[in-house]
């Protein structure tokens, strides 16, 4: 469900957020009844993998990941689906006119609304032309008969993770977004260059030792953070809901072992600027929940909640997400990642809109 973006804000005025235009089911790409649903595909992730292993420079290979898609909200569990498709354009081209070039068999599994279903991911072989790719995945949520379905949803991939063998350009390795250029000769050897969407100003780095793949859930459509504010009285921040994070392995285990993986919450806090990443300070720190991950398959946890007891003494607050990576035992740490939540919903008795990665402590 697409929700419009609360925007001009210093601080949750929930006066002004009261005024915005209501919650609008659907776009153009998602029909009918449908739940959470993402592709890992980020600059430091990206959802495709284009191989050339014939001693050229032209694209013979794409590797696909799987998208992850929960159940629909309310739903005890769900079968659901999704058939990957490359889609293909004469690299010269101008326009963005793309033909079906080949379809993934649909595939099904089981989800609910706090744990996904796991897809392997899929590879397709090309032969080499002077094209440009793209992929397209659709998802599919099935009534109870498993069968029928009742909801759809398409994404289209945005970054594109270069891996060339050919012996002019041995080792390239670039990310880009949006396609996948088929000649790749112009790139040089070992170049990342990479487009990176704005975030806030002063995301911690975080990345240090042996991580794998991960990401947040964490767009418009499906925020990070949720924040709850009482609807009487002083209009205060009660609570604040955090989606659980995807996160897969390392490459300690290859892509079929098993590792146990962690993630933790910190609510921070800001009296003066929320641009200003010097001035962000931990309030409290949640416990660390952990589980099993290989990679291929994400660890299955579910969302947390945090309720603030004083939430007037601090003028912003936001979430941050650390997740941790664990080896040679389960309680060795060998890897962390850090992000930071980039949108936030506000609820006030009803859904009001998205706000950038913080919550005001008060809505008057």
């Amino acid at each position: 469900m697409s929700r419009a973006l609360v925007s001009g804000l210093a601080v949750v005025v929930v006066s002004i957020a009261l005024s915005v235009a209501p919650v609008v089911a659907g776009t153009p790409s998602e029909t009918g009844t449908y739940g959470v649903h993402i592709l890992l595909d980020n600059p430091e992730y990206p959802g495709a993998i284009c191989a050339s292993e014939t001693g050229t420079d032209l694209i013979d290979k794409i590797t696909v990941r799987r998208p992850i898609i929960f159940a629909t909200s309310g739903v005890a569990s769900q079968r659901v689906g999704e058939v990957t498709t490359i889609e293909s354009k004469v690299s010269t081209a101008s326009d963005d006119t793309y033909t079906l070039l080949d379809a993934s068999p649909l595939r099904k599994a089981t989800a609910t609304p706090n744990h996904n279903a796991m897809f392997p991911r899929w590879s397709h072989a090309i032969v080499p032309t002077e094209l440009t790719y793209r992929v397209v995945v659709t998802d599919y949520w099935y009534g109870p008969d498993g069968t029928t379905p009742v909801g759809t949803a398409v994404q289209i991939g945005a970054y594109y993770d270069h891996q060339l063998a050919a012996t002019g350009d041995a080792g390239g390795h670039s990310i880009t977004p949006n396609d996948c250029e088929s000649s790749e000769g112009e790139r040089a050897g070992g170049v990342r260059s990479v487009s990176i969407p704005d975030g806030l100003v002063g995301d911690p780095p975080g990345h240090s030792d042996h991580y794998g793949a991960h990401d947040l859930i964490d767009d418009q459509e499906y925020p990070e953070t949720r924040c709850v504010y009482s609807s009487t009285g002083h209009l205060a921040l009660k609570t604040m809901t955090i989606r659980a994070p995807i996160v897969y392995a390392s490459d300690r285990v290859g892509t079929s072992g098993r590792q146990t993986v962690g993630w933790r919450y910190r609510i921070q806090y800001n009296d003066v600027s929320f641009n200003s990443s010097a001035d962000w300070h931990d309030l409290s720190t949640s416990s660390v929940v952990k589980a099993s991950a290989t990679g291929s398959y994400n660890a299955q946890w579910s969302g947390r909640t945090y309720s603030l007891t004083h939430a007037t003494a601090h003028v912003f607050y936001r979430i941050v997400i650390d997740m941790f990576w664990y080896w040679p035992s389960a309680s060795h740490q060998d890897g962390k990642a850090v992000h930071v939540g980039q949108v936030t919903d506000v609820v006030l008795g009803t859904d009001l809109g998205n706000n950038p990665g913080y919550c005001g402590a008060t809505g008057g």
